[in-house]
């Protein structure tokens, strides 16, 4: 393997990033989006949590020398495809609902979600692709609603690294340089997620 104890701690930090970020998000969305929409979305983002705490778990085991579980680093796929579709079908739902963000959301728009588990790696890469992009796509969109251009550059630029994550997932990442420069990418990728989502958090919905 190309991870060592250092990097392994570090791989902790982007999933701390997500978390600060979608339990953010949360909070702002209670009280605005209809209660099919928010369990969906609490969903999504946990899922995609939990996936990456799975992951970062199977780091440290392996670099400490306690244990090899691959079983840990299997859920991640399965657990961030779900997760990111769940997220984006809960955005999306959102966006068409509303216009201009304002307090006491409508119950008029049930969204419910059954995404299929099946054991294709690619189909698994598809929906946390395509998930991913969803979901940044809505955030821009209601950044741009709210004429917040800041956060919709912040969340366009997080939306990239990201998918160069994505990218660099394909590299051999049996080399400790290949596992550092990603290890680097997604730290960026959910740093800006972060900020944009205070941003937003700030401007529009502290209101």
């Amino acid at each position: 393997m190309g991870f060592s104890v250092p990097m392994a701690l570090f791989d902790l930090v982007p999933v701390a990033l997500y978390l600060v970020s979608a339990v953010i998000f949360q909070r702002d969305f209670y009280s605005r989006m209809n209660k099919g929409c928010y369990a969906v979305f609490c969903a999504g983002t946990v899922m995609v949590a939990v996936g990456g705490i799975f992951k970062a778990s199977y780091k440290l085991l392996y670099a400490f020398g306690i244990c090899d579980f691959p079983a840990l680093s299997d859920c991640f796929m399965p657990f961030q495809a779900v997760g990111f579709t769940l997220t984006a079908i809960a955005v999306v739902g959102y966006v068409l609902g509303k216009g201009k963000e304002k307090k006491g959301g409508s119950d008029t728009l049930a969204v419910t979600a059954a995404p299929a588990l099946v054991t294709s790696k690619m189909l698994f890469v598809l929906f946390m692709v395509l998930g991913l992009v969803t979901a940044h796509i809505g955030y821009i969109v209601i950044s741009l609603r709210n004429r917040r251009k800041t956060s919709a550059i912040l969340f366009l630029v997080s939306m990239i690294l990201e998918l160069g994550m994505g990218y660099l997932s394909t590299r051999d990442f049996t080399k400790a340089s290949m596992n550092w420069i990603g290890e680097g990418v997604n730290f960026l990728g959910m740093l800006f997620l972060l900020v944009g989502t205070v941003d937003l958090h700030k401007n529009v919905f502290s209101d």
